[in-house]
């Protein structure tokens, strides 16, 4: 929110749309950190913008509150998987999505499973955090996803060494 919107408006010359995209403009720069934020002009004094603010907040608690299906992600995983494999590292060249689901709400948080939590390249993780918000809104809050890879000490198929001594029977 850009509270005292009309001060800032009488130092300046230029056109208030002008103006408006140019401070947009560096809002943008400045919190690049976090591109889901909304903007709003407001002049609280006057009453201007006030009901925007309020709009926006009801529509941030719902987004806040969404709730996907478990099915439906992971449908949505496939796809974009599909269009768009994610690149692994030097080290591991093929990484894995198996699985992910919304664990929570409030803000939002996905769990995605894969073989190798450390395969997955940063910029897939960013593409991903963008296809969910194109997909599935989240408009005005942040997201958490977190990755993780299979242990392979957990693994209930592998195969267990089993040390023995081996014991004399005595002769009768």
């Amino acid at each position: 929110m850009v509270n005292k919107w009309d001060l800032s408006q009488k130092k300046t010359d230029m056109e208030l749309d002008m103006f408006k995209n140019r401070y947009l403009a560096y809002l943008q720069r400045e919190f690049a950190f976090c591109p889901w934020a909304m903007t709003v002009f407001a002049t609280a004094s006057e009453g201007k913008g006030v009901k925007e603010i309020l709009d926006h907040a009801i529509g941030i608690y719902a987004e806040r509150h969404k709730r996907i299906s478990t099915g439906e992600f992971n449908r949505f995983l496939t796809r974009t998987c599909l269009e768009h494999a994610p690149r692994g590292s030097r080290k591991i060249h093929n990484p894995r999505v198996y699985y992910g689901s919304q664990v929570a709400v409030d803000p939002p948080k996905f769990v995605i499973n894969v073989n190798k939590s450390e395969s997955i390249h940063f910029s897939w993780k960013r593409f991903l955090m963008n296809q969910i918000r194109e997909v599935f809104g989240f408009y005005g809050t942040p997201i958490e996803i977190e990755y993780h890879g299979k242990n392979p000490d957990e693994n209930p198929y592998k195969p267990v060494k089993v040390m023995s001594k081996a014991v004399k029977i005595p002769k009768k």
